[in-house]
């Protein structure tokens, strides 16, 4: 007897000395060699038992690993199992910590739905951490529930920095990371700024300047300065993340294509349209050999590939990539989720574009109906599209209906960025004219004196609306 209690003891010790072994892998990003550790020690645990807290353990540090390195699916079923046996052996904490984990995953996948569920789950259950926080913060902007994701991610950095504004820990990083992203939703771009400057100080002192997770304060830099408008400073912070990615990350690694897309989307709107194309075609590679076409950033990348030929008014090769990526989105699970509404916003954008407007508005309506049914009514993202309804309702001289659909548009607009802000001009000019055309001269000139108000002080700084969407 005393033998066996000897051996057990020696076989855990030999699986926590894998796990540990497996987190500082983890830690130096070293994600195949870790993922090979945290296997050995899930075998080694389980000849002791499949349902043991070890197993678990190892089991959510390797689902942490794989969601780094990208693969989704074998996370996902790592951090289910372990969030399961935690649950059976009554770790409460433990399995709370596996579903911010499972939250993370969802949110990442851009299931939001799913990952406030998780997100939620795990706040009520006892993992009241500054990585939950933030991470229920993070979802809650994406579902366009921005005042409460702003309160949360406030509440996230408050806890650990206790109101210092100096260096302290990665989770206020990350916390601060996340907050920078809300108050960009919000239009609040002075804040946003200081908040990114912040999680860069801290990033750079704990990760060191050529980091990846440097690289991610350096993306939502790069989103600032586009929403300002400087598209210069925007293209060097772009260029400064690629390289940071291509010297951190191995060659041809698909995490670097959404940078490429990015950089690639910003050349086009410089009409850079030859580098552009040669970027988004190399992060299409980079998907296909890394993640296959079946995986949802190929269907992106397709997108992007038609938004960057629409750019180009080359509408036959634009029409081309924009269904094949309906199809692949398809395909690839995305409409099932909020985001294949952009899909079809941006198709029927493109027969616009070409006075094809019978054929746009059905596709406007699905939009719209699709993103309602994930988001809401309410949610901030449906305001470009009611925007770009009223239009085709326009080509139709059904004016009474257009005049309903800005009225949302804008009222959605203020709902983020209030009444005065530059940003609404172009719906209250559209407003305006609608109300005359629908015989309200006094509202219309109540809008009329708002529009003059905004164009005069220009409060603000102009908010991409369509833009918006992709910043997670």
């Amino acid at each position: 007897m005393v033998c066996a209690v000897i051996a057990l003891l020696a076989q855990l010790n030999a699986v926590d000395r894998l796990i540990t072994e497996g987190n500082r892998l983890q830690s130096d990003q070293l994600f195949p060699e870790a993922d090979s550790v945290y296997g050995e020690a899930i075998r080694k645990a389980q000849a002791w038992g499949s349902e043991t807290h070890f197993v678990a353990l190892a089991a959510n540090n390797r689902g942490a690993v794989r969601y780094r390195a990208g693969q989704y699916a074998d996370a996902l079923t790592d951090y289910q199992n372990a969030h399961r046996i935690w649950l059976q052996l009554g770790r409460a904490g433990d399995a709370a910590k596996a579903a911010t984990n499972l939250a993370e995953l969802y949110h990442a996948r851009g299931d939001d739905a799913a990952a406030l569920r998780w997100s939620e789950l795990a706040l009520t259950t006892g993992d009241t951490s500054v990585a939950a926080l933030t991470i229920h913060g993070n979802t809650l902007r994406s579902v366009g529930r921005l005042p409460e994701s702003l309160k949360v991610l406030n509440a996230a950095v408050a806890r650990e920095s206790g109101g210092r504004n100096k260096l302290l820990s990665l989770p206020l990083a990350y916390a601060l990371l996340g907050r920078a992203q809300t108050q960009l939703s919000l239009g609040l771009l002075d804040e946003a700024d200081q908040s990114a400057t912040w999680a860069k100080e801290i990033l750079v002192t704990f990760r060191g300047p050529d980091s990846l997770a440097v690289s991610r304060v350096l993306l939502q830099q790069a989103h600032i300065a586009r929403l300002r408008g400087d598209a210069n400073q925007a293209e060097r912070w772009l260029r400064e993340v690629l390289r940071v990615q291509q010297q951190g990350l191995p060659d041809g690694h698909p995490q670097m294509a959404p940078t490429m897309v990015e950089l690639a989307e910003l050349l086009a709107a410089r009409q850079r349209f030859a580098e552009a194309e040669k970027l988004a075609q190399r992060a299409a590679v980079l998907v296909r050999q890394g993640l296959g076409e079946s995986h949802p950033d190929y269907a992106g990348l397709l997108l992007s590939m038609a938004d960057l030929y629409r750019g180009q008014r080359k509408f036959d090769d634009a029409e081309r990539y924009y269904r094949d990526a309906i199809t692949h989105a398809r395909t690839a699970g995305i409409e099932t989720q909020a985001r294949f509404a952009s899909y079809l916003n941006n198709y029927a954008a493109l027969l616009v574009d070409q006075d094809r407007f019978s054929e746009a508005e059905p596709l406007f309506r699905q939009a719209l109906a699709h993103r309602e049914r994930f988001l809401g009514a309410a949610h901030f993202q449906n305001a470009e599209l009611l925007f770009n309804l009223a239009v085709v309702t326009m080509a139709g001289r059904r004016w009474t209906e257009a005049e309903a659909l800005v009225e949302r548009s804008l009222a959605l607009k203020q709902q983020v960025v209030g009444n005065e802000h530059a940003s609404l001009t172009p719906s209250l000019k559209l407003y305006g004219q609608l109300l005359l055309r629908n015989g309200k001269k006094k509202r219309a000139q109540d809008v009329a004196r708002l529009y003059a108000k905004i164009e005069a002080g220009q409060p603000g700084r102009a908010v991409n609306w369509q833009s918006l969407r992709s910043f997670r």
